[in-house]
């Protein structure tokens, strides 16, 4: 397992111990300045202490101690440049200083890019006598790590990184960045420091009509508390918000998972996903897959691999969550894996790992899943310079796969964390997606609808995508894979189903589709084309694609079951008028018949066929007679 460059050491006085000797000059203005930053490094407050350990070796510029807690405090904050000059200056001031301060400086100039220099303070420090078995191995990793590092660098690939601007990133750290999949808004967690209060929220930025990030503001007061939200999820569609809070007053651990649903512009109260997720161990970082019917997470539960494993689980039939099950060796390692992105491919993962070789701290890797099964190919590490000596985390990748997102520490000066975006290299795209969007209303009113659409595969009959339109704003938005033909559904109480033929199997683009869907009310003489039901050429056999929407339609009678219905079969013109006739009866009679076996009362069903009549369509194309061969549903009684 990679050592930790960021780890808390346990005691200063093991990393550092100095007895300061007669040679080491410091007046007792300086040794005041150093015992008060002890106070504030020894509980943590490196960014408090580090003013008082420049103050001290400005009053004595030869003060080793010092300058090893200034060092200390710089590797805490990851502030490796720091460390370095200071390491350095410890160094030539000489004397009895510890051989630690060698290893110390091995691990800076390896976080700085200084391989050489790294290896030649390996090499200083590897002279150490009675060295610890978890120091040599710490040592033995560092080598192979700047081995794996020196020969990565040799191919870098390309990376544009961009900052996101002023209304994204501030003089806070800004982090785990989350887009909707029309990449129109953006969540991302901040960590406030003002006023004596140090804490995580979740801030959203919209799009503007240039296409710039607006203003970012507070996702909700409903979410966002005195205590930390960070790590979340946010649904392809903007609509579920999947987060961690930690220390909550009703929580099960250290930090939880919770869930809040937006209806129109408003945000539910958080709901803990319970104990089936939730343990007495920390539970963090969701990722929630595109068509909901997944959660990836962070655990320090027992049955991992390592000190944090990434889990899943499945949603059940009754909508809760499964029993979370491990991902396993290929995406966890000995040490740290954390924040998982699935892509909406559902078959590319993104995380981050500090078990894997690498270029110091967290790397972001890349896992794909095999075409056949659940198992998944070992991950590869994403390589030089999107990994860098610093620490990489929280890469999300735009459901087109042509940008990625994540935050770092490298674009400032004040190595505070900075959302940035980039071209994602193509070996490193997931699988081409696109999605649609649009509104669900009411046919006459153009009232908006709460209605579920689903997406299914021609195919193989199942649900790729499922979503529920929202009851104010009647939006909806889903992603859906290429290469496949799609049969569409939405249903809502009190309205006929909706059902469409869509495909993307030869689609080459990927971009998005806008579709607006009408529903009508169940009310008599309103009719409704069964688009997906089709036949054998010149035949009234039923070809097995029709049985989604059929299916559709038996549980459809079987939920309206005062609805009395007529099945008509209609033909194109070509032929002879009394068999497109019996043809056309034949067909509808194939439909009755098909329900009924679905224990659709009879008494609900009629058939009828109509051969040539009532054409919706010229006859003078073939587009045209393909519409007129067609299947209908008729109310005939709503009562």
């Amino acid at each position: 397992m990679r050592f930790f460059l960021y780890s808390l050491f346990i005691s200063i006085f093991l990393l550092f111990t100095v007895a300061v000797t007669a040679q080491e000059k410091f007046s007792k203005k300086a040794l005041k300045q150093r015992l008060e930053g002890d106070k504030l490094s020894d509980f943590g407050k490196y960014a408090e202490a580090e003013p008082f350990y420049l103050k001290a070796v400005e009053i004595s510029k030869d003060y080793s101690t010092a300058y090893q807690r200034l060092a200390h405090v710089y590797i805490q904050q990851k502030n490796y440049k720091g460390a370095y000059d200071a390491l350095n200056r410890i160094i030539k001031i000489g004397g009895d200083f510890p051989s630690e301060v060698y290893f110390r400086m091995a691990q800076s100039c390896y976080a700085l890019g200084k391989f050489q220099e790294a290896d030649d303070f390996i090499f200083q420090y590897s002279a150490v006598p009675k060295m610890t078995a978890s120091r040599k191995q710490e040592l033995q990793e560092l080598k192979d790590n700047l081995a794996y590092a020196k020969e990565a660098g040799k191919k870098p690939i390309s990376f544009n990184p961009k900052p996101l601007g002023e209304n994204i990133n501030t003089v806070f750290n800004e982090y785990f960045p989350s887009l909707t999949a029309d990449e129109q808004k953006l969540f991302f967690t901040r960590h406030i420091k003002a006023q004596g209060i140090s804490q995580e929220d979740i801030f959203v930025s919209e799009k503007d009509a240039d296409g710039n990030w607006g203003k970012s503001v507070s996702v909700s007061s409903n979410i966002n508390t005195l205590t930390n939200e960070g790590a979340h999820s946010i649904s392809a569609d903007g609509r579920l918000l999947y987060f961690t809070m930690c220390e909550h007053q009703g929580g099960y651990g250290s930090c939880d998972i919770y869930v809040s649903k937006r209806v129109g512009n408003e945000w539910s109260r958080p709901e803990n996903l319970g104990p089936e997720i939730n343990t007495a161990h920390k539970e963090t970082q969701p990722c929630l897959s595109a068509d909901g019917m997944a959660l990836y997470f962070v655990s320090s539960r027992p049955g991992g691999y390592g000190k944090l494993d990434i889990w899943m689980t499945y949603k059940k039939p009754d909508g809760k969550w499964g029993t979370p099950i491990n991902m396993g060796p290929e995406i966890n390692s000995e040490g740290i894996e954390e924040r998982p992105f699935m892509h909406p491919d559902n078959q590319t993962l993104y995380f981050a790992s500090d078990g894997r070789k690498g270029f110091g701290n967290a790397d972001l890797f890349i896992a794909r899943r095999h075409e056949t099964g659940g198992k998944w190919n070992a991950a590869e590490n994403m390589g030089f310079p999107i990994n860098s000596f610093y620490n990489e985390s929280g890469l999300y990748v735009t459901t087109d796969g042509s940008k990625g997102y994540f935050a770092t520490e490298r674009m400032n000066t004040a190595f505070n964390l900075d959302i940035i975006e980039f071209n994602m290299p193509e070996h490193l795209k997931p699988k081409k997606v696109t999605y649609t969007k649009g509104t669900i209303a009411d046919k006459d009113t153009k009232k908006k609808l709460a209605a579920t659409l689903s997406f299914v595969d021609l195919a193989t009959g199942k649900i790729v995508n499922e979503v529920m339109s929202d009851a104010i704003t009647g939006e909806y938005l889903l992603t859906l894979p290429l290469g496949k033909d799609y049969v569409v559904n939405a249903t809502a109480n009190g309205y006929l189903f909706f059902s469409q033929f869509f495909s993307l199997k030869n689609a080459s683009t990927i971009e998005p589709f806008i579709q607006d869907i009408f529903l009508a009310k169940i009310t008599a003489e309103k009719t409704i084309v069964l688009e997906n039901v089709f036949f054998e050429t010149d035949s009234f056999q039923l070809k097995t694609e029709s049985f989604i929407e059929l299916n559709k339609m038996a549980d459809f009678l079987q939920k309206n079951t005062k609805l009395k219905v007529e099945i008509g079969g209609y033909t194109d013109n070509i032929g002879n008028a009394d068999y497109n006739l019996k043809l056309s009866e034949q067909r509808a009679k194939s439909v009755y018949e098909y329900l009924i076996a679905q224990k659709v009362p009879t008494a609900q069903l009629s058939f009828k066929g109509y051969g040539m009549e009532n054409p919706i369509a010229e006859n003078d194309t073939d587009e045209g007679k393909a519409k007129n061969r067609r299947t209908e549903m008729k109310v005939i009684s709503a009562e």
